[in-house]
């Protein structure tokens, strides 16, 4: 639940917070550090929205994540881009899934903080308002970009959702994953 500024102060749903929440539970051990952590982050994502461009009423945080990064799809990956609809699998649905949680319920732990960390960090000490949008956009084209092979090759929607399962549980390499969201920075 985050608290706007606005003048009447209404709650908004974040779907996936709980998700966000156990995990972070889980990593500190205690009710109070996770509260505080929380409080801390919905202040960092305050401080990001001031004075940003691409914030308005009139399109939620999601959507523009998703336009964002299905447009850096369209443009530099268009045979996963075309595999998607190939296949009727809303491109949208699946960015929107993962962006919902903040990853929270796909990534591993040893994944999962690391992100938050570059999430959080490289986005706060940059000069650069859109780095913590780049940084979200840059996470799936990434997960796209380590599996175009397998994607391509995908027959069905459960195969292509099976691809990133796959990828994740079995074969996945955090810290290399981590270099390649920091490298696909600089090309978008």
């Amino acid at each position: 639940i985050h608290l706007n500024k606005d003048t009447n102060k209404k709650y908004v749903y974040f779907q996936g917070i709980l998700s966000i929440i156990q995990r972070l539970r889980y990593y500190f051990g205690s009710d109070a550090q996770t509260f505080w952590f929380i409080i801390g982050f919905s202040q960092f994502f305050e401080l990001f929205q001031q004075d940003n461009p691409l914030y308005n009423d009139e399109m939620s945080y999601i959507n523009v994540y998703v336009l964002v990064t299905k447009m850096i799809l369209e443009k530099h990956f268009p045979n996963i881009y075309n595999k998607f609809y190939e296949l009727n699998f809303p491109i949208e649905q699946f960015i929107s899934k993962h962006l919902n949680c903040l990853y929270s319920e796909y990534f591993n732990s040893d994944l999962l903080f690391p992100f938050y960390d570059i999430l959080i960090f490289e986005a706060y000490n940059s000069k650069d308002k859109l780095k913590y949008l780049r940084i979200l956009c840059a996470t799936p084209v990434t997960l796209f970009q380590m599996n175009e092979k397998k994607i391509l090759q995908a027959q069905t929607v459960s195969e292509l959702e099976t691809v990133f399962d796959d990828f994740i549980i079995k074969t996945f390499d955090s810290n290399k994953f981590i270099q390649e969201i920091m490298l696909n920075l600089d090309k978008f």
